[in-house]
């Protein structure tokens, strides 16, 4: 009988990062599993259909970014409730292993693991920009108790500044979901009404300025052969709300916005790039998306896109300037063999080193390896 591991985690639905738990799970499928959630909903059901036995703690929902005092309230008072509900938990689970599967619970998870003489890995998939917290996390990531500080980039693990712990794991993408179709081409291109030999990039993204839709704004201008789609749009925010308005009192008859959709992996079939143009990420999981449909990436430099793009391989690496990023798309465009075979690297790199299959593999090496560390 494989050891007991405890995941926590503080959202109760499913985004990007409780997706990626999703997908660690069935490597891990002969341990005995455990979760801390923060209540019904999504996650936890998913959880339990994997086999995953969930503890409920309720907790404060608060972003990492812009905190308000009630935030710093609630995380001040919550500190002690939450470490003591990890240690409780790991100790009547069993746990020999600890999996904090969001940034937001790293402190509490991290104090816990400590009372409770267990190891913990933080799974690092965004970046702080907070000060404040990252300070607090770069302090608690010494704990001898945290063995590990996996990322899907560099960067990512990086800014804790435990260099000896981190372990980088791109993130992975269902080749399968994910993947170059040319009767979906088809299909989608005549349901967007577009030529069947027009070149079209794609961005998926909320529309918010850290992704940088701008630029695709103001590329768009200098390339009014090629048709953008945009996908995605505002967050339920007085700042993205106004950006969202602006994007689209600025655009050309050549961009188009399509708003949130749940065809995305047959919308990326229609495209002939994948456009990435966010000022700050640690990953982001659409560019293995792009990529595994088939899609030449062309990014800024941000996440792990300079460990997965080679230039005039599988993508394109740019400045977030709009003139740059113009000039390759035209370049693209203009010389279709090379962008094809771009795409069919595109794929290629996704099957040997994108899948979820990997991805798992690796996961589960380094769980093994914390565990053999701590017998």
């Amino acid at each position: 009988m494989k050891p007991a591991l405890l995941f926590l985690e503080v959202l109760p639905d499913i985004k990007g990062g409780q997706q990626m738990l999703l997908e660690i799970v069935p490597a891990l499928a002969d341990y005995e599993l455990h979760a801390i959630v923060p209540g019904a909903g999504a996650l936890q059901d998913a959880l339990v259909g994997l086999g995953v036995t969930c503890h409920t703690v309720p907790m404060h929902q608060y972003t990492l970014v812009r905190k308000n005092p009630k935030d710093v309230i609630a995380f001040i008072r919550e500190l002690g409730h939450l470490s003591s509900a990890v240690a409780r938990i790991s100790g009547e689970s069993k746990a020999r292993l600890i999996w904090a599967n969001s940034t937001r619970a790293f402190v509490w998870g991290t104090r816990g693991a400590h009372l409770a003489r267990v190891p913990i890995i933080w799974h690092a998939q965004n970046l702080l920009a907070d000060r404040k917290s990252l300070w607090l996390t770069q302090a608690c990531a010494r704990s001898r108790a945290v063995r590990r500080i996996v990322g899907c980039s560099t960067r990512a693990a990086a800014q804790y500044a435990r260099p000896e712990k981190a372990a980088i794991v791109p993130l992975a993408a269902d080749l399968n979901l994910y993947a170059p179709s040319l009767e979906i081409r088809r299909e989608m291109r005549t349901s967007l009404g577009i030529p069947g030999d027009q070149f079209v990039v794609v961005q998926v993204g909320d529309l918010i300025p850290l992704k940088g839709q701008s630029l695709i704004v103001e590329a768009a201008r200098e390339t009014p052969d090629v048709i953008y789609l945009i996908i995605g749009d505002a967050r339920d925010d007085q700042e993205s709300v106004a950006y969202a308005s602006q994007l689209k009192k600025g655009a050309g008859a050549n961009v188009r916005f399509l708003g949130r959709r749940t065809d995305v992996p047959r919308l990326l079939n229609a495209a002939d790039a994948m456009a990435i143009t966010s000022t700050q990420e640690a990953g982001p999981r659409v560019l293995v998306e792009g990529l595994a449909s088939g899609l030449p990436v062309v990014s800024t430099w941000v996440g792990m896109a300079p460990e997965v793009i080679s230039p005039g391989v599988n993508g394109h690496l740019t400045e977030p300037d709009p003139h740059k990023l113009a000039a390759i798309i035209h370049d693209m465009a203009r010389t279709p063999e090379n962008t094809r075979q771009m795409s069919r690297n595109a794929r290629l790199f996704a099957e040997q080193s994108l899948s979820i299959e990997h991805y798992r593999a690796q996961i589960r090496a380094i769980v093994e390896d914390v565990l053999s560390e701590n017998r």
